[in-house]
């Protein structure tokens, strides 16, 4: 998928802002989104069912803000699905815009630092 570069933030980023170079951090954004909507809404679709009995999803801190949302490895089946999506896209994205950037010396894919909000 083609990249375009957009460092053109006013504000301080949420998270992160520090590490990823404020005041003019380098964000890239496909062009295309890397997800359709279908599979985002089967995303949602997975945590509603997790978080039924509950009737809502929990709030979590998150730097400056609380989110509506969970971490993706208390939920089993949005792990699944995300550790399957970042070996078959994600991972092969950022392998060819940085690639001197290994991704075995990083995250394998588990979610456990990640979030869906």
């Amino acid at each position: 998928q083609e990249q375009e570069q957009y460092s053109q933030f006013q504000n301080q980023l949420p998270d992160f802002d520090k590490e990823l170079g404020h005041p003019h951090p380098k964000v890239y954004v496909t062009k295309t989104p890397l997800f359709a909507p279908h599979e985002c809404q089967h995303v949602i679709d997975l945590a509603e069912q997790h978080f039924a009995p509950d009737g809502k999803w929990p709030r979590l801190p998150s730097g400056q803000y609380a989110i509506q949302g969970f971490w993706i490895k208390d939920v089993p089946a949005v792990r699944d699905w995300f550790v399957q999506m970042c070996r078959q896209r994600l991972f092969p994205l950022l392998q060819r815009q940085f690639p001197d950037f290994s991704l075995a010396e990083h995250d394998d894919g588990n979610g456990n630092n990640d979030w869906v909000v």
